[in-house]
């Protein structure tokens, strides 16, 4: 699975984050992660995260993903080819019984 983030200048998360030079919050390039590879629901765990360059406003984050047998999902996001973001996803199980 595969998706893409690019937050507006004038995104309401912005304003003070951080001022005279924005960056994108965790939160918006976390929950875009968690809804690219279909796991934005009650039980989902964000095993770890990493951030390695800041996402600025009218910047693509290109995200990308695998799935382990386990189930783990490893996202990978990249801004203009350079990787920028990883983290592994561990998603609920559905257990009947």
């Amino acid at each position: 699975m595969s998706g893409s983030l690019t937050v507006p200048a004038d995104h309401p998360a912005l304003p003070g984050h951080f001022p005279g030079r924005p960056v994108v919050p965790a939160v918006l390039i976390l929950d875009a992660a968690l809804r690219a590879v279909g796991a934005d629901r009650p039980g989902t765990r964000i095993i770890a995260a990493k951030f390695t360059t800041p996402l600025a406003p009218e910047q693509t984050l290109v995200l990308t993903s695998d799935i382990a047998a386990s189930g783990v999902i490893t996202v990978s996001g990249r801004i203009g080819g350079v990787p920028s973001f990883g983290a592994r996803i561990r998603p609920p199980t559905d257990r009947k019984g």
